[in-house]
C-alpha cells in the first residue's frame, strides 16, 4: 500500500496543503513549525483516528492569528492510496463543529462535534470506514506497526509484541525443547498429570503447581518440629512402671474389696430388729392417715347443707344482675333516643321559622345591568316561583318533623323509658334482697376443728414417736459397723484408682510415642517431596533457558541486526518473561535496549522491524520517519518511506522524491498558514 497524494484543509494550522507523492519514497524538508509533523498527524488521523504519538487531547482544529481556535470550519484530510492489488482508493475524513439554534433563540449554540467519512467520494458510516481499513490493512495494531518505526519496539504492549514475534518466527514446542537436551528427559515424568496415562501439564502450569506445592510443603515442614516437641511434652512420665505387677496388684485389691463389700451387706441384712421396727412404724403411720381423712370427712358433712344454700343464692344473684343490666341498657337507649328527637325537633322548628320568614325581594324586579324594571309578567313569574319554592321547603320540613320528631313520638318513647326505669328499680331491689340473704348464710358455716387438736391424733403420735426412737438406736449400731468397713473399702479403692491412672498414663505414653514416630516419618516424606519439587522446578528453569536459547536463535535469525530479549534473569536465578528490542553497538560488541539507544539507531532498527513484519504479513504501508535529519544513512527497506527533515533554509515545505536531484525538488503546494 502506497500513498499517492495527501491533501489537508484547515488541519492543525494548515489552511490547505497538497502533497503529490506518487507512491514513491521521499523527503519533506522544512524549518520547525512549517508543518512536517502535521503531515504525519494527518496520515495517522486519516487511517487510525489518532495523533502520531498518541498525544492526549488531540484535535485537528485550526487556530487563528490570536491563538484561539477558529470556528465553523471543516477540517479535512484526503488521501489517495494504491493497494498491493493495484487498486487505487481514496479515503477522506472531515471533522466539524455542530451548532444549533434552540427554540425561541436567534443565536446558534455549540452542541458538539461530528466526523464524516468517505471512501472514493462516497459517504460511509464510521463502522463501514473502519471495516474497509481493517480488511485492507489488517487492523489498527498492524497499521501502527507498519507506519510508525517506533510503535512495535517501544509503544506496543510487550505481551502483544512477544505474541507477534512468535507468530512471525514460530514458537518452539515443548517436545522439541525436551528432546534437544538429554538432562530434560526426566521432565516428562514430572509433567504427567496424576491419574492419566499420557496427559501432561504445560511447563508453566507445572511450574505454578510445583511452586505452590513447594511452598505448602515448606509451611508444613516449619510446623513439624514444634508438633513433635508438643507430642513429646504431652507424654506422661512412666519410667519404672511395671504393667504386669500393677495388674496383679489391682486384682488382689479388688478381691479384698469384694470381701469387705460382702461383710458390709451381711451387717446390714442381719439387723432384723430395725426391720421389724420399721414395719410397725409404717403400720402406725397408715393409721394416722386414715384417722385424719375420717376427721376431715365428718367436719365437711356438717357444713354441706349451708354450702348448698350459699351456692344457690350466688347463682340467683348473678342471674338477677344480668337481668338488671339488660334493663339498664334499654333505659339508656330510650333516653338517648328521646334526647336525639328533641334536638332534631328544635332544629326543624328553627329551620321552619327561618323559611317562613323569607319574603320576596323587590329588587329582583330590577335589571342588574341597566337598572330598569323588568316586565311585569316576568316579575310575576319570578314571584310565583319564589312562593312555590318557599311552600315546598316548608312542606318538606313539616313532613320530616312529623316522620322523625313529632311530639306524639317523643311522648311515646319517653313513656317507654319511664316504664323501663321502674322495671330497673324492681330488678335492683331483687339483687339487694339476694345479697342480704347471702350475708345471713355465710356466718352459718362452721369452722372445722384441726385434726392435730384431737385426742385421737395425740394417741397415735405418741406411739409413732416411741417407734422412731427405737429405730434410731438400732440404726446407729448398724451404721457404726458399716462405717468402719466402708472406710477400709475406700482406701482399697483409692489404691486401685492410682494404679489404673498409671495404666492410663502408660497407654497415653505409647500413643504419643507412636505419634512422634508418625510425625518424624511425615517429616522425612515431606523433605523427600520438597526435594522432588525443587528438582521439578530446576528442570522447568532448565527447560525455559533451553527454550530461550532456541527462541533467541529462531527470532533473531529473522532480523539483520536487531535482537530481541525475551527473558530477564532474576536475582534468585529464575527467569521473567519480557520482550525488549535490543540494538547492537557500532562494532557489534554489545547490545543496548531500544529506548536507551541514540535517535539514528532507533530509526534504523525500527525500519528493520517494519520490513520484517511487512514481509511476514505480506503488506507494505507508508512509513513516516520524523526528525529524519538525525540519521546520516537511512536503512533501505522495501516500503514507501516518508522522511520528515528539519531544514533551516526551507521556510516552506519542500518535497524531494527518491532519486530526484535537490535542484529538481518540488515545493509542496500550500497556502498561507495560520499564525
Amino acid at each position: 500500500m502506497k500513498l499517492l497524494k495527501l491533501t489537508l484543509e484547515n488541519f492543525m494550522g494548515a489552511r490547505r496543503l497538497e502533497l503529490d507523492l506518487n507512491g514513491e519514497s521521499c523527503s519533506i524538508y522544512g524549518r520547525n513549525g512549517t508543518g512536517k509533523t502535521t503531515i504525519y498527524n494527518a496520515a495517522t488521523w486519516l487511517l487510525l483516528g489518532r495523533h502520531s504519538d498518541d498525544a492526549a487531547g488531540f484535535t485537528p482544529k485550526t487556530d487563528g492569528p490570536d491563538g484561539k481556535q477558529l470556528h465553523h470550519l471543516d477540517h479535512t484530510v484526503t488521501g489517495r492510496f494504491r493497494l498491493n492489488s493495484g487498486r487505487v482508493i481514496t479515503l477522506s475524513k472531515t471533522f466539524r463543529e455542530v451548532w444549533k439554534k434552540k427554540r425561541g433563540s436567534p443565536v446558534e449554540e455549540f452542541s458538539g462535534h461530528e466526523t464524516d467519512h468517505a471512501i472514493d467520494g462516497v459517504p460511509v458510516k464510521e463502522t463501514e470506514y473502519g471495516a474497509v481499513l481493517d480488511e485492507i490493512c489488517g487492523g489498527k495494531e498492524m497499521m501502527l506497526a507498519l507506519t510508525s518505526h517506533n510503535y512495535f519496539p517501544l509503544r506496543m504492549d510487550w505481551k502483544d509484541r512477544r505474541k507477534i514475534l512468535l507468530e512471525v518466527c514460530g514458537d518452539v514446542g515443548d517436545d522439541e525443547v525436551i528432546s534437544s537436551n538429554s538432562e530434560l528427559a526426566a521432565l516428562s515424568a514430572y509433567l504427567l498429570m496424576p491419574g492419566t496415562a499420557g496427559q501432561r501439564h504445560g511447563v508453566d502450569q507445572y511450574r505454578k503447581i510445583a511452586a505452590a506445592r513447594k511452598a505448602e510443603i515448606n509451611k508444613q515442614l516449619q510446623t513439624l518440629p514444634g508438633r513433635i516437641d508438643e507430642a513429646i511434652r504431652a507424654m506422661p512420665d512412666v519410667k519404672g512402671f511395671d504393667l504386669g505387677e500393677a495388674e496383679r496388684r489391682i486384682a488382689a485389691l479388688r478381691k479384698e474389696h469384694d470381701a469387705l463389700s460382702e461383710r458390709r451387706a451381711a451387717a446390714v441384712s442381719g439387723d432384723t430388729a430395725t426391720l421389724e421396727i420399721r414395719a410397725e412404724l409404717a403400720e402406725w403411720n397408715a393409721k394416722l392417715s386414715e384417722a385424719r381423712a375420717a376427721h376431715l370427712a365428718a367436719e365437711s358433712e356438717a357444713n354441706e347443707s349451708v354450702y348448698a344454700e350459699i351456692n344457690k343464692t350466688r347463682d340467683e344473684i348473678n342471674a338477677a344482675k344480668d337481668k338488671a343490666g339488660e334493663i339498664k341498657r334499654d333505659v339508656e337507649s330510650k333516653c338517648a333516643e328521646v334526647a336525639r328527637m328533641k334536638k332534631l325537633r328544635e332544629s326543624l322548628l328553627k329551620e321552619y321559622a327561618a323559611a317562613h320568614a323569607e319574603t320576596w325581594d323587590e329588587e329582583k324586579g330590577t335589571c342588574p345591568t341597566c337598572k330598569q324594571g323588568l316586565p311585569p309578567e316576568e316579575i310575576s313569574a319570578m314571584r310565583r316561583e319564589f312562593n312555590a319554592n318557599k311552600s315546598r321547603r316548608l312542606q318538606d320540613i313539616n313532613e320530616r318533623g312529623q316522620k322523625e320528631a313529632s311530639k306524639e313520638t317523643i311522648d311515646k318513647t319517653n313513656a317507654a323509658a319511664e316504664a323501663a326505669e321502674r322495671l330497673l328499680e324492681n330488678a335492683e331491689q331483687i339483687v339487694a334482697d339476694l345479697e342480704a340473704r347471702l350475708a345471713e348464710l355465710q356466718p352459718q358455716v362452721k369452722t372445722p376443728k384441726p385434726f392435730g387438736a384431737t385426742a385421737t391424733h395425740a394417741a397415735l403420735m405418741l406411739r409413732i414417736t416411741r417407734l422412731r426412737e427405737f429405730e434410731s438406736d438400732a440404726t446407729l449400731r448398724t451404721e457404726e459397723t458399716t462405717k468402719a468397713i466402708s472406710e477400709e473399702m475406700r482406701g482399697l479403692q483409692e489404691e486401685i484408682g492410682s494404679l489404673e491412672s498409671r495404666k492410663s498414663d502408660l497407654a497415653i505414653a505409647r500413643v504419643q510415642e507412636k505419634r512422634v514416630e508418625e510425625l518424624k516419618e511425615n517429616e522425612k516424606e515431606l523433605s523427600r517431596q520438597y526435594e522432588e519439587a525443587e528438582r521439578g522446578l530446576y528442570l522447568c528453569d532448565l527447560f525455559t533457558r533451553t527454550k530461550v536459547a532456541m527462541l533467541d536463535d529462531r527470532i533473531n535469525g529473522r532480523f539483520k541486526s536487531v535482537r530481541f530479549k525475551l527473558f530477564k534473569e532474576l536475582v534468585n536465578g529464575g527467569l521473567e518473561e519480557i520482550c525488549e528490542a535490543m540494538i547492537p553497538s557500532k562494532d557489534g560488541s554489545s547490545l543496548t535496549t531500544y529506548k536507551l539507544a541514540n535517535k539514528a539507531a532507533k530509526i534504523n532498527a525500527g525500519l528493520e522491524i517494519v520490513e520484517t513484519l511487512s514481509k511476514h504479513w505480506e503488506l507494505a504501508m507508508p512509513v513516516f520517519v520524523d526528525e529524519a535529519e538525525s540519521v546520516n544513512e537511512l536503512l533501505d527497506i522495501d516500503a514507501q518511506v516518508i522522511r520528515l527533515v528539519v531544514s533551516r533554509d526551507d521556510h516552506e515545505l519542500r518535497l524531494v522524491r527518491e532519486g530526484e536531484e535537490a535542484g529538481a525538488a518540488t515545493r509542496a503546494q500550500t497556502e498561507a498558514r495560520a499564525a
